[in-house]
């Protein structure tokens, strides 16, 4: 998760999805990609807390939990 300040004072958040010396790709909350163009960027941060919401496993039963984690294994990059 990347925190970007604009040089028109506006915060935007999201998953950083690309970054050039051009432009920058974050992809928000909604799950749309949002292109800003570097030089209007001021400050980039790279967030400390993770966008998983804070014990999530104990809202799950087992089986939910389980199949989250399989999921997740099928995301590893392979090679």
């Amino acid at each position: 998760m990347y925190t970007l300040r604009l040089e028109d004072g506006s915060v935007v958040s999201g998953l950083l999805v690309s970054k050039t010396p051009e432009e920058i790709v974050l992809k928000g909350e909604d799950a749309l990609n949002r292109t800003f163009e570097a030089d209007e960027v001021e400050d980039m941060k790279k967030q400390t807390i993770s966008i998983m919401p804070a014990d999530l496993q104990k809202l799950m039963t087992p089986e939910e939990l389980i199949d989250v984690v399989e999921y997740m294994t099928t995301l590893k990059k392979k090679g």
